[in-house]
């Protein structure tokens, strides 16, 4: 169970001295959040591991000075998700979840209007949801090279299925809205290899986003990473020396209004 209290008091002083409460875009006010969370964990044969669980949630937003309303909004949602685990042998396992997760509206979202006069409160605003589906595989090697080594890699494929994105609206609309349905689907792969003095270590990560109601990509989306760290133990000294790359491809994917960005490559030692 977890519990949580926001009291925001943003008050703002004038060149009379006089104290205003604050911002119409960084409103005053209260947030109580609630939740609860149960999971199970079933295991058959040391083979099958099955983890369901379910998060419920309930916020409850009141204004505060400077809001013009004394109207509370409350949400209440509950996210639930199954994983799981089958190892088909000691080297190979294959894994897979679907979740449900909700992001409730906050104050900022709610009573934020375009100025102090304007009355566009975002009262109607809906939950932020998403549908997220994972697969993959984990691989597990020993003694591989070196008495004593070890090789480890997983692979990740994902999807995650937004509606409800809450976004800012138009200068005639509310300030925050719900619109749009947005996807985002990538791969990540990790390897590493440790051995009794050299270590390695590998990711590569590759996410596309797309708005599901117009069909251009997002702006927000990251450019293909690729992070490399090798390195070395000296036990006899208890010190360690290395090298992590990290290199970004350009990202050319991108929708109305966005920029263009160019590769990099970082090198520490």
């Amino acid at each position: 169970m977890q519990a949580y209290t926001q009291e925001r008091r943003n008050p703002r002083v004038n060149t009379a001295g006089v104290t205003n409460p604050g911002a119409a875009t960084h409103p005053e006010g209260d947030m109580d959040k609630y939740g609860v969370y149960a999971q199970a964990e079933l295991i058959w044969s040391d083979k099958l591991t099955i983890i369901p669980g379910v998060r419920v949630d309930k916020t409850k937003l009141k204004p505060g000075a400077g809001v013009p309303l004394t109207q509370a909004v409350e949400d209440t949602a509950a996210s639930p998700k199954i994983a799981v685990l089958y190892a088909i042998n000691d080297n190979l396992s294959v894994f897979g979840s679907v979740a449900r997760t909700v992001r409730m509206p906050v104050l900022d979202e709610v009573f934020s209007r375009t100025s102090a006069t304007a009355s566009n409160f975002s009262l109607n605003l809906k939950p932020e949801e998403s549908d997220n589906f994972e697969g993959g595989i984990t691989l597990s090697f020993d003694d591989v090279i070196a008495q004593g080594d070890a090789v480890r890699v997983k692979v990740t494929a994902f999807r995650n299925d937004v509606s409800n994105l809450i976004t800012r609206g138009t200068a005639n609309a509310p300030y925050f809205v719900n619109i749009g349905e947005s996807r985002f689907e990538g791969v990540e792969v990790e390897a590493e290899y440790a051995a009794r003095n050299l270590f390695a270590r590998a990711g590569l990560s590759v996410i596309d986003g797309e708005n599901r109601i117009t069909g251009l990509p997002l702006n927000t989306i990251p450019a293909d990473e690729l992070d490399v760290t090798i390195g070395y133990r000296f036990t006899d000294l208890n010190l360690q020396a290395g090298w992590r790359g990290e290199f970004a491809a350009d990202q050319e994917d991108i929708g109305p209004g966005g920029r263009r960005t160019g590769g990099y490559g970082v090198h520490n030692l």
